[in-house]
């Protein structure tokens, strides 16, 4: 396993390609809080983000299934990913089934719900850093289900009765509202089971917490800010 630019700088250094200000914003708030992470730049369409990435040469960019100009998005996500300069992680919303479609038919490094936890997200990072490929449980078993009618083997780790009807119901594509209506729930509280059932299904997924330091070069300055988009 091994970084593929991050020999010249002591931090990962990721670029967003993500239309939503406010997910950017909070992913730019959560690599903030990590000392091995560092945004060098922002885009909320294909076309800056192309330019963004062939000026900066970032390590790691995460982009959006439904980011607009998908001709330049498909420059992101290049060729295959042992052969891309960079490690891709694709967000994708669970409930689009055009985008999960899409999203599953493209060679990427990660692929994670667009809502996923932060934490996830950090850690995904981490991972595809180091060489590792990952989809978020949640997408995997709607996907699963989609294609064969069936919940995957992972299910049987969901005990709780809410946990199973909301786990069933995000993998028939059904929208928290009409869970919450058929389970007589509302709608806060099927969105706290569904951060539940991301947390257990995570919770076995093996991703890294920290990159090995000796991967990378705490000796070489990071690039000034006149640098970065």
């Amino acid at each position: 396993m091994h970084l593929k630019n991050s020999t010249k700088h002591d931090r990962l250094r990721i670029f967003l390609a993500i239309e939503n200000p406010l997910v950017r914003r909070g992913l730019v708030a959560a690599c903030l809080e990590q000392p091995d992470l560092h945004v060098v730049g922002e885009a909320q369409d294909g076309e800056t983000a192309e330019r963004g990435v062939r000026t900066l040469g970032p390590d790691v960019i995460i982009t959006h299934a439904l980011l607009p100009l998908r001709e330049s998005q498909r420059f992101l996500m290049q060729s295959t990913p042992e052969e891309r300069p960079w490690h891709c992680i694709l967000l994708v919303p669970l409930h689009n089934a055009e985008a999960m479609e899409w999203a599953f038919s493209q060679a990427v490094d990660a692929r994670l719900l667009t809502n996923d936890l932060p934490q996830h997200v950090i850690r995904t990072i981490r991972a595809v850093a180091l060489g590792e490929s990952f989809t978020c449980p949640l997408l995997a078993a709607s996907e699963e289900f989609q294609r064969s009618g069936t919940l995957p083997e992972h299910a049987h780790e969901l005990h709780g009765e809410r946990e199973h009807a909301v786990f069933t119901g995000i993998n028939q594509r059904k929208s928290t509202r009409a869970i919450a209506r058929e389970h007589g729930l509302s709608p806060g509280e099927v969105g706290e089971t569904r951060i539940r059932i991301c947390e257990i299904l995570h919770r076995s997924s093996g991703l890294p917490d920290t990159v090995p330091r000796q991967l990378l070069a705490p000796t070489t300055p990071l690039p000034s800010d006149d640098e970065e988009l």
